[in-house]
């Protein structure tokens, strides 16, 4: 039977529409045994590809589309395609080897040659590959072209470093014109096949599902292609293809001979990859020896350490049972290994998300906030029938992120996490822009101006496709050992040639692959640095202080953390935060989906009744939404209700997939949210629960999926928003300053902290001056900010040190005198008796700018002679 074996999917950036999944859904439903994926020089697709063919009943044949020169080393090699695929457990290791070989030796492309072929092959890295010619700017379809001694000779040589796994591979798209016809193109790679006693494959270039998708695609190609007029691929049968629709594209003979080398591939197939057929935690092992008691020794060590309450005890003994039962407790000590290694070296972090509902964390030192003082569930965290690892992520200081990455590269097989780049209908913030922005530099290329296509550009957008690759802006994978991260199919960034994983974080995490986040934070390092300023812990002060709580009820939270902009400050004045709960309620409140959902007006107008009672409800209702005046505003709040209904592990499982859900994956939570319906309905009359306490779940459960907030994320964020808040009320200048200086390239963020810095806290900013300024903005006082050296013109970083290196000055002279004259530009003129204008360079800038206010031309000088 027919299948297709050379098809891209939308990891073939800017070529082709579909997801890897939706490929297989089509292959299943026209009941083709198989499917080939074969995606230009990357394979990112593959472990989807396997994961999804098998769940489909079809068999996964991994593969690419690779660039091959006959050498690699030339200036601008010439580069062909060619199909590579394979069909066993071994091919499937060696298509990684060579394809993650193409980004090793990147070269414009993702190339390699046939000497590195013939490397492969004698060191035996091309067992179970096979090779497909390609389509028209394939190597067989190229060579032909050089004559029948040239056509020869490539796939002869092909033949034996394969083992004569080659397959000349006939396509027919219908092209007929005078340069090319593929009836013609057909008949001579069947006269070569038959020539060289090679077996034939017939395959459709598929780019996208059905014909239906033709038009988009087209418009696809016309957006993001250096010349839109010759963008649209020629001829016609881009999709995949029935067998009754390829059956009818060749003669007889070609099909059967096709369809014999199909079936020859699938004869000897013989994949099986465990790891992905089995969950498995692949964690690098820290510790010999028993890790469930070593994580069990130093959770006990540390309560005891701590001096905590027996009820510590026994949550942390629950949760240990979780996490070793679970196999994960290696993970916990390669994740504690990590943030015991920023404590010890003063590298600053905090650790987000719902790992804060965990005792276990805390009281490691992972976390900083006591789960058990604010109800925090560990289910949220981990539940016991979670299969993939818990995602534990960190926020670090933005300058002390690389020393971390570097820290995990130096002790464990690391790689840096790829990030796939959605084409988006609005995209203001994307460096490529929206697809309308597209649209209008195509028209720009050709100097015409079409009507904007919306509907189609919608449909682009809707189908998720990728326009490009990005580095992970916090992953990185920490592999078990080294073979099994030379398992891991790479990607190299075009730009800066960092090797990334082609895997996209959740693939990686579906495998059971280990990513650390580690996200660089401007406002957490900006906070963290004024306290190291002012010699404070700031884990010493008690979340109290009535100040804090006072200039957040005013609105006046410029600056603090999460509660920044017009809606957070708007929303904070209605809230009137009297206590550190709630600022925690605040970052759930005032978030847009939440205010769209009516959750935020309907906690406020209950807040605001005097002697507010909770409605006629069920006592599970009351008891898990009491804290929040009867409306439901966490995700934990969700999970307790559907415990107390007594839903099964799996169903819970299933709800918290929908509460966490995504902007992106809204629809698929609202659609579960309606299909457990008449679960939660047999479940709530069991429980003797009214029509109307039914109808109000379910209305707030769908109104939930739009809206989902996780409260140990707010915890964790809302100390955050405290802390700067306390910094703000007691040493501004000292924030300020800090702040100001860690978003100094965005202008927009500067601009609004130095007004509120003015307005709000009676700051006066003064002008860079070369006695007391330094690269940084600087307190000078309570009341007062140097501006950052920076901001003089000419002023770069070496420029910057060099003036602080020898502060402070005495005069003009003096400062001539003792800086590098060959980093500061114009200070030799000055000695040679210019004035500071015509001296020129650096001096004339900061002359100009006021840096050298009221310091004379020499120290015997009372005014400068000039």
């Amino acid at each position: 039977m027919y299948f297709s074996i050379h098809t891209h999917s939308r990891y073939s950036v800017k070529d082709a529409l579909p997801s890897v999944e939706q490929m297989v859904a089509r292959a299943a439903g026209l009941e083709q045994p198989a499917l080939g994926l074969t995606d230009h020089g990357v394979l990112a697709g593959i472990y989807e590809l396997y994961t999804h063919s098998k769940k489909a009943g079809i068999l996964p044949i991994p593969g690419s589309e690779l660039y091959v020169a006959v050498n690699r080393h030339v200036e601008r090699p010439t580069t062909k395609h060619m199909g590579v695929v394979a069909n066993t457990t071994k091919g499937w290791e060696n298509l990684i080897a060579l394809g993650n070989h193409t980004q090793r030796v990147f070269h414009y492309k993702p190339v390699l040659d046939f000497n590195d072929l013939a490397v492969f092959s004698r060191q035996g890295l091309l067992d179970g590959l096979s090779i497909t010619t390609g389509c028209f700017f394939g190597v067989a379809v190229a060579a032909l072209s050089a004559g029948d001694t040239a056509v020869r000779n490539v796939l002869t040589t092909l033949a034996s470093l394969f083992d004569g796994r080659v397959y000349v591979e006939v396509q027919n798209h219908n092209i007929r014109d005078n340069m090319h016809d593929d009836a013609v193109l057909v008949k001579m790679l069947t006269e070569v096949a038959d020539s060289l006693g090679l077996p034939m494959v017939v395959a459709n270039d598929a780019h996208y599902l059905v014909p239906e998708h033709q038009p988009t695609h087209n418009l696809f190609k016309y957006l993001y292609s250096f010349e839109p007029d010759s963008a649209l691929f020629p001829g016609d049968g881009y999709w995949m293809c029935s067998t009754e629709q390829m059956r009818s594209r060749f003669d007889t003979d070609v099909w059967d001979r096709g369809m014999a080398g199909l079936s020859k591939i699938l004869d000897e197939y013989d994949m099986v990859i465990p790891e992905l057929d089995t969950f498995t935690a692949q964690v690098p092992k820290i510790y010999s020896g028993d890790t469930d008691q070593i994580l069990a020794d130093r959770v006990q060590a540390a309560v005891t350490q701590k001096g905590l309450p027996l009820r510590y005890q026994i949550r942390a003994d629950e949760e240990l049972k979780v996490i070793c039962d679970k196999g994960f407790a290696d993970y916990m000590l390669l994740v504690t290994s990590i943030t015991d290694f920023m404590n010890d070296n003063d590298i600053i972090f905090s650790a987000r998300g719902s790992a804060a509902g965990s005792v276990v964390c805390w009281v490691l030192g992972i976390t900083q906030v006591d789960p058990l003082e604010y109800g925090l569930r560990f289910d949220r965290f981990l539940a016991a029938d979670r299969v993939k690892l818990p995602d534990i992520d960190l926020d670090v200081a933005a300058k002390q992120r690389v020393r971390m990455v570097e820290w995990l590269e130096e002790n464990h097989p690391c790689v840096r996490v790829g990030s796939y780049r959605r084409v988006r209908l609005n995209a203001e913030d994307d460096e490529q822009g929206s697809l309308f922005v597209q649209w209008k530099r195509a028209q720009a290329k050709l100097g015409t101006n079409l009507p904007t296509p919306t509907r189609r550009l919608r449909e682009l957008s809707d189908m998720k496709v990728f326009d490009g690759m990005t580095i992970h802006g916090a992953g990185v994978l920490v592999a078990q050992d080294e073979a099994s991260l030379a398992n891991i199919p790479l990607k190299r960034m075009d730009k800066s040639g960092v090797l990334v994983t082609a895997l996209d974080k959740t693939v990686l995490e579906d495998a059971g692959l280990v990513k650390i986040d580690l996200l660089g934070s401007l406002t957490i390092e900006a906070m963290y640095e004024s306290f190291e300023t002012l010699g404070i812990n700031p884990n010493d002060l008690p979340l109290t202080d009535k100040a804090v709580f006072s200039r957040i009820r005013k609105g006046e939270t410029e600056g603090i953390f999460q509660l920044q902009g017009w809606s957070a400050a708007t929303g904070c004045k209605r809230l009137k935060p009297k206590n550190f709960k709630d600022i925690v309620d605040a970052l759930a409140l005032f978030r847009p989906a939440a205010q769209k959902s009516g959750a935020t007006d309907e906690f406020l107008a209950a807040r605001d009744t005097a002697g507010w009672r909770p409605g006629e409800h069920h006592q599970i209702i009351l008891d898990h939404t009491k804290s929040t005046y009867g409306v439901i505003l966490y995700q934990e709040q969700v999970l307790a209700i559907m415990t107390d209904l007594g839903m099964t592990p799996a169903q819970l499982s299933g709800v918290l997939s929908a509460v966490k859900a995504s902007n992106a994956k809204t629809a698929e939570a609202l659609e579960f949210m309606s299909e457990i319906r008449s679960t939660v309905v047999e479940l709530a009359q069991a429980k003797g629960w009214t029509d109307d306490d039914v109808r109000w779940l379910m209305d707030a459960l769908i109104a939930y999926s739009d809206y989902g907030f996780n409260k140990s994320h707010a915890v964790s964020y809302a100390r955050l928003s405290y802390l700067t808040g306390w910094l703000l009320v007691h040493h501004p200048a000292v924030y300020w300053a800090a702040l100001i200086s860690h978003y100094a390239s965005k202008r927009d963020k500067v601009a609004a902290f130095r007004k509120s810095a003015k307005n709000v806290d009676d700051i006066t900013f003064v002008k860079a001056h070369v006695n007391h300024s330094r690269a940084e903005y600087v307190a000078m006082d309570s009341k007062t900010i140097t501006a950052s050296l920076l901001e003089v013109p000419k002023v770069a970083e070496k420029v910057a040190a060099e003036i602080v290196a020898h502060q402070p000055y005495t005069s003009m002279r003096d400062f001539a005198e003792r800086v590098n004259r060959r980093t500061i530009s114009g200070a030799a003129a000055l000695l040679k008796g210019h004035d500071p204008v015509t001296s020129g360079g650096v001096v004339k800038e900061l002359y100009e700018a006021g840096a050298f206010d009221a310091l004379p031309m020499d120290i015997n000088d009372e005014e400068p002679e000039w």
